[in-house]
């Protein structure tokens, strides 16, 4: 996904959180470290990650920050994009209500007021609309697949069929912010 939206002219800082194991082969290293460090792993845990990465990618340059989220970061992107001011849109693949007691994210993302790309799987999304009413509805892109579709950014892979239809969403979303 980073290669493909640096290859659209996008700077992208692709990184692992603290949260995960293996995808497509590939151990997520970062995770790995903190298990072994013995830091938690929890999903709300990650959060921390993204906003050092904020915190790094404003030392590098003034250009705006898109987060873009999967599954739970998705969720974690939403909520950091309402308060963090460095941050300018947000794009959430299959955002949820993945963290229990610990956190409501209806309840986070109210009045989250910055341009929103909401998308899911066919599954998933009547639980996306949901959380889209937390967001101002005048700037909240949302989209469901014609198809199935998948959960998260896989849906953008290209091996996944129907991914053109994703990215076709997110590339006018993405045209509609300049």
């Amino acid at each position: 996904t980073a290669k493909k939206l640096a290859e659209m002219g996008y700077n992208c800082l692709a990184i692992d959180l603290r949260s995960g194991d293996q995808v497509n082969g590939v151990t997520n290293e970062t995770a790995a470290r903190a298990r072994l460090a013995g830091k938690p792993t929890e999903f709300l845990d990650a959060e921390q990650d993204i906003l050092a990465a904020i915190d790094y990618l404003k030392s590098l340059t003034p250009r705006p920050i898109i987060l873009l989220g999967s599954s739970y970061s998705a969720s974690l992107v939403l909520r950091i994009a309402k308060d963090n001011e460095q941050v300018k849109a947000v794009i959430a693949f299959s955002p949820g209500e993945y963290f229990g007691e610990k956190l409501n994210l209806s309840n986070a993302i109210k009045g989250l007021n910055k341009p929103t790309f909401l998308t899911s799987s066919q599954k998933e999304a009547p639980a996306v609309k949901l959380l889209a009413q937390s967001i101002d509805n005048q700037i909240t892109t949302t989209f469901a697949p014609k198809g199935e579709g998948y959960h998260g950014s896989k849906a953008l892979w290209s091996q996944n069929p129907g991914n053109e239809e994703y990215w076709t969403a997110l590339k006018k979303f993405l045209s509609s912010l300049h």
